[in-house]
């Protein structure tokens, strides 16, 4: 497994046609992490330079403002590890706070996120944590995720690691969460909400939807009036029928033919 660089940017791409996060140090390329569209959920598809696909993530199902608990798979498709949205024990203070525990395929701890923020629509469109770290079974911090809080919607994330297997190898079996596919693909589910396309692509199929939609109602005017003739406007005005004006009133029962004659 190649190993994460120790501080690196996760950007949200604009052009490609999936949603895709690219993810580069200051220095290198290191890979990307791509959405696809699963039976009944999104997998997060981890792509690195060196190797290619070398595994992918999926989420339960939730409300696209909400985390959802979600599994990371290698590329064979094996359960490697799990992560489950839990009240837990606060890092900071004495309470509880809502978090991602991270376990392994065998049900092992593995670590844990700090507190979650932000679960629901917030005034201004969807809030997106500021903050974000990852300790280690100690509560040793091990990743910290930044974004610019100057963004209305986030579109990068900057990454500091701070794991002592990096320096040399990575080893993913005695250190997990040195393991790309928990760090990476984690800070890749902070982009919340955002579907399975990326932003020009929605846009362009949103124009569309709404191109389609105002010629398929052009269309359905059209052959209503072909179908139901020319006084089809008047039929919801009088029942669904046209109806001469009834015979009678005064006009009709009065003798208009002249004076009568005298007698």
């Amino acid at each position: 497994m190649a190993q994460m660089p120790g501080q690196f940017t996760i950007t949200r791409e604009i052009w490609t046609f999936w949603a895709t996060e690219s993810v580069a140090s200051s220095t290198s390329y290191y890979g990307k992490v791509e959405r696809r569209p699963a039976w009944f959920s999104i997998e997060y598809d981890l792509y690195t330079q060196d190797l290619g696909y070398v595994g992918f993530a999926k989420e339960s199902l939730c409300f696209p403002w909400q985390s959802c608990d979600f599994d990371v798979f290698d590329c064979d498709g094996s359960l490697l590890y799990e992560a489950k949205l839990a009240e837990l024990q606060s890092v900071g203070s004495s309470g509880s706070e809502l978090a991602f525990e991270f376990k392994s395929a065998d049900g092992s701890y593995l670590g844990r996120t700090s507190q979650l923020e932000g679960e629901g629509i917030q005034l201004g469109g969807l809030k997106t944590q500021e903050t974000m770290s990852i300790v280690d079974t100690g509560d040793e911090e091990v990743a910290v995720m930044q974004h610019d809080t100057s963004q209305w919607i986030a579109m990068n994330w900057q990454v500091q690691v701070n794991m002592p297997e990096l320096n040399g190898f990575a080893n993913t079996v005695s250190a997990p969460l040195s393991d790309p596919r928990i760090v990476v693909i984690f800070a890749a589910l902070r982009f919340r909400g955002t579907g399975v396309f990326s932003p020009a692509i929605s846009c362009i199929l949103l124009v569309l939807l709404v191109i389609g939609l105002i010629f398929g109602i052009r269309r359905f005017r059209r052959w209503r009036r072909e179908r139901e003739g020319p006084g089809w406007f008047f039929d919801d005005y009088v029942g669904g029928s046209y109806n001469e004006p009834e015979r009678g009133g005064l006009l009709n029962n009065a003798c208009c033919s002249g004076n009568r004659g005298k007698h």
